[in-house]
């Protein structure tokens, strides 16, 4: 492959200048960038120009600065804190939960919160230390009319003196709602018959879940299994005294337990 001849001209600046000849640029060759000029040492930065306002653009107006608030144990030299964050050392208070309503502020030793009372029109009078008679009798008798109905698991409870609504409470538990639903009415209907008194008040009878049956000074519940087990009486009122049934319903009761 023939090469070009260099040019007396070129030998004569390359032997005066001793520099090389520089190659000609190719035709549609992109031209190479330059390389950046270093800065010169003890040479101050040129700022950037400032960017041109859009036409028509709002000019953008800084509000005065907000003051910044320090904490009271913060020092004067430490920076406040961001807003959002607890301060360093103190934790977030949390509201304190308001018990349910009719709920005391303490429950019994076990540490849980008692049943709330039953809704009354009329409060009940000052409970007694001593049960009464009547009341003994009556939750003996509506003990007897849930073992009519085939209630499993009656218990009677003396809480008198540990609550004000009432001095006994009877707990019994029905296999189903419908048998749940058919004690609560069967004991309206025997007590109202046989005791001549009638319940102040029912609740729970729609869904037959738990059925609470307000006999003034005794208390009725009448639960599903599950409702019983969850809710747990008798372990919220462990330190109660349990009254026994008469020697005869008890072995009825223990054939019922049994079935």
């Amino acid at each position: 492959m023939a090469t070009k001849k260099r040019t007396v001209h070129e030998d004569k600046k390359t032997k005066t200048t001793g520099e090389k000849a520089r190659p000609k640029a190719r035709p549609g060759a992109k031209p190479a960038a330059k390389p950046a000029a270093r800065a010169r040492p003890g040479a101050k930065p040129v700022a950037k120009p400032a960017a041109r306002a859009r036409p028509g653009a709002k000019p953008v107006v800084k509000g005065p600065a907000r003051p910044r608030l320090r904490a009271s144990h913060a020092s004067v030299d430490s920076p406040a804190p961001r807003a959002g964050k607890p301060a360093p050392g103190l934790a977030r208070r949390r509201a304190p939960v308001a018990p349910p309503p009719g709920a005391s502020p303490r429950g019994p030793a076990s540490g849980r919160t008692p049943l709330a009372a039953p809704k009354r029109a009329v409060k009940r009078e000052q409970a007694s230390p001593e049960p009464s008679s009547h009341a003994r009798e009556l939750a003996v008798s509506i003990a007897i009319a849930g073992l009519d109905k085939k209630a499993v698991g009656i218990e009677i409870l003396d809480v008198t003196g540990k609550v004000d609504y009432a001095d006994f409470l009877v707990v019994m538990t029905g296999r189903s709602d419908r048998h749940v639903h058919s004690i609560a009415t069967g004991l309206e209907e025997a007590l109202s018959r046989k005791n001549k008194v009638k319940p102040l008040s029912i609740e729970g009878l729609s869904s037959a879940v738990w059925v609470l049956i307000d006999f003034g000074d005794v208390v009725v519940h009448v639960f599903q299994e599950d409702s019983r087990r969850l809710y747990d009486i008798e372990g919220l009122w462990i330190d109660a005294g349990r009254v026994p049934l008469p020697e005869d319903q008890q072995k009825v009761a223990a054939q019922i337990d049994e079935e």
